[in-house]
């Protein structure tokens, strides 16, 4: 057979004193490139204390992610619907996990005591239905997921196993807040997240290049960062990466800012949110990139909807924004030299510029 099934040989016992990272490794070691290895929910998280690696181009497959009931909901075959419902009775999977509560707010897979939970070594993985939580890390460079392609690249054989585009879909992470990251792509390109929710890290989604590779070719539908303490997406050094409906939210003040662009070129958001949040997009020597979609401000004097840190070349395309409450707000900050292309957005509150939609402007330091 092409797939290899793993089937949990006993349940995780509810303080977390077994271990199944050998028996999931395992799995991943024996099963054959392009094969899945399926981890079934049973109502017990999986406990792991090192990091799963995955070195080859598989498919690892959970069954379980996403919001769930926390108790039982009746259903009524009269109206079709669950009667019991309410608000209270759905809950995000694990949002105050710990080791502690692990018997009522269960991830699939609890990372007790690794620098990574997941480390994506190749290009052609698809990670589905996965829900992890890092309960241990204590530092920014440690990621409940982390993808750096080890292999190397060969131009003349790009239809190679490890060239295939990485998929990751209907996933779930939590971090420590105030230390590490969600998913961590450090020179890793041409690959789709989908519908991946990341909260509780310092920094939610971070895509940065390294000294033999480019971060470049990254899709991102339907993703989610929320309540993170430092920046929901940071892109730096990447090139032609699209995001699609995203958003970054947060009910932390002190959190810096949504979406962080850095020498970055052709980048574009579309119909992208950010909510909760003082500063909500930034751009730092980026050029020919793009953002559109709703801003939502903090109260805050010094909130900002879009923050120009050196002169960079962008579009801002059906963006709209709003501010919590009264307070004002600066729409626009931007440096000297800055260009800056507007297309149904309008952005005529800023002091010290002439603006008109549909074309370019130099902005001054305000």
């Amino acid at each position: 057979s092409s797939e290899r099934t793993y089937t949990k040989p006993w349940y995780v016992s509810t303080s977390g004193s077994v271990v199944e990272t050998d028996t999931i490794q395992a799995a991943i070691d024996g099963c054959p490139l392009h094969g899945t290895v399926h981890i079934p929910w049973t109502g017990t998280t999986y406990t792991v204390s090192a990091t799963i690696h995955i070195w080859k181009p598989i498919t690892l497959e959970g069954e379980y992610t996403g919001y769930y009931p926390r108790e039982n909901i009746a259903y009524n075959s009269t109206s079709s619907a669950a009667s019991s419902y309410s608000s209270a009775t759905y809950k995000i999977p694990y949002g105050s996990y710990n080791s502690s509560t692990i018997g009522s707010n269960k991830p699939l897979i609890y990372s007790t005591n690794a620098t990574y939970g997941i480390y994506v070594h190749c290009y052609g993985v698809t990670l589905r239905n996965i829900s992890m939580y890092c309960g241990s890390q204590t530092s920014e460079n440690a990621a409940c997921l982390y993808m750096k392609n080890d292999f190397g690249y060969d131009a003349s054989q790009v239809a190679q196993p490890f060239m295939h585009n990485t998929i990751v879909e209907n996933c779930a992470f939590q971090g420590r807040e105030s230390y590490s990251k969600g998913v961590w792509c450090e020179g890793f390109g041409v690959a789709t997240f989908k519908n991946v929710f990341v909260y509780y890290v310092k920094y939610a989604f971070y895509f940065d290049s390294n000294s033999t590779a480019q971060c470049t070719s990254i899709t991102m539908i339907g993703c989610w960062a929320w309540n993170f303490s430092s920046i929901g997406y940071t892109f730096t050094n990447c090139d032609y990466c699209t995001l699609i409906s995203c958003s970054a939210d947060s009910v932390n003040s002190s959190v810096s800012y949504g979406y962080y662009f850095t020498n970055c070129h052709g980048c574009s958001a579309v119909s992208c949110g950010c909510e909760q949040i003082t500063t909500a997009v930034v751009y730092d020597n980026c050029n020919n990139c793009s953002f559109g979609g709703m801003i939502y401000l903090l109260n805050d004097s010094n909130a900002c909807a879009v923050r120009f840190f050196t002169a960079s070349k962008v579009e801002l395309r059906d963006l709209y924004v709003l501010v919590e409450g009264t307070s004002s707000y600066s729409y626009v900050i931007a440096p000297s030299g800055t260009k800056i292309l507007l297309n149904n957005t309008n952005i005529s509150s800023i002091t010290g510029a002439t603006i008109t939609n549909g074309g370019m402007h130099d902005y001054v330091s305000l």
